[in-house]
């Protein structure tokens, strides 16, 4: 239930404008209007993932025999996200790299920090 609330909608009106669409792409003021809606997009695309860079993440081990680490905060604490989030935006502007590239770059390099992070302790 909760896949077609959340896809249903968007499918549906794709489907539903569709055929319009050959006979709107010809026209200019819609064209504009497209990539209005495009830029729009991206931008609360970007304001979500720096809303989370904000706010950062929360990471609690399992409590046990032993002293509890916890690796939390806000992701402005360490400058190592700073030089990810500016390498794939960068990577992705200036050297055409597909979105899939940055995003997979971003998780390796989330891999090898945690991998930094836990072996220091």
């Amino acid at each position: 239930m909760g896949y077609i609330g959340i896809f249903a909608p968007g499918i549906l009106l794709k489907l539903g404008l569709l055929p319009f669409y050959s006979s709107w792409r010809e026209n200019v003021y819609v064209r504009s209007v497209l990539r209005g809606i495009n830029a729009a997009a991206s931008g609360l695309v970007y304001t979500a993932v720096w809303q989370l860079f904000l706010v950062g993440y929360i990471y609690q081990p399992p409590t046990g025999n032993g002293p509890v680490q916890t690796l939390s905060g806000p992701l402005t604490s360490d400058p190592f996200w700073a030089v990810v989030a500016s390498g794939s935006f960068l990577s992705s502007r200036n050297f055409k790299a597909p979105p899939w590239l940055s995003i997979a770059g971003g998780g390796v390099a989330g891999l090898v920090w945690y991998g930094v992070q836990t072996s220091k302790g």
